[in-house]
């Protein structure tokens, strides 16, 4: 089973949501998903989605940053990982995604209409606490 950098941050944000570390089942599930998308290790793993999943589990509020894209491999990736995680609320709209976090206090949204400061389309994404 490899141990990257994603895979330590996806096992610490399982504990985080689940109160005790994956089991090897779960991490056999989570690490297919990221192969089954392209996404496992040894493959480039997008730094803005590192980002994203590091300030959640560490309940870092984020304005906005921007990004190239979401791909088809990331969004599948999300959406079948949010199922492997207790508490990861996946919301999939078209235009964004919303990934909601109740246990951790944080929302993390991901919007595929955003804007450079030129005018040129990218996406975007913000991380904020929930209201208590």
């Amino acid at each position: 089973m490899p141990h990257d950098r994603v895979s330590e941050l996806l096992a610490s944000l399982y504990r985080a949501l689940a109160g005790v570390a994956p089991t090897p089942e779960v991490t056999r599930a989570i690490e297919q998903c990221r192969e089954d998308n392209g996404l496992d290790a040894g493959r480039e793993f997008p730094e803005w989605l590192l980002g994203v999943l590091g300030a959640v589990l560490e309940r870092h509020e984020v304005e906005r940053a921007l990004f190239p894209k979401i791909g088809s491999d990331v969004a599948t990736f999300l959406a079948e990982v949010s199922q492997l995680f207790p508490g990861w609320q996946h919301d999939d709209q078209g235009e964004y995604v919303a990934m909601t976090f109740p246990l951790l206090g944080v929302r993390a949204h991901l919007s595929r209409e955003a804007l450079t400061p030129r005018g040129e389309h990218s996406c975007s994404y913000s991380v904020r606490r929930l209201a208590a």
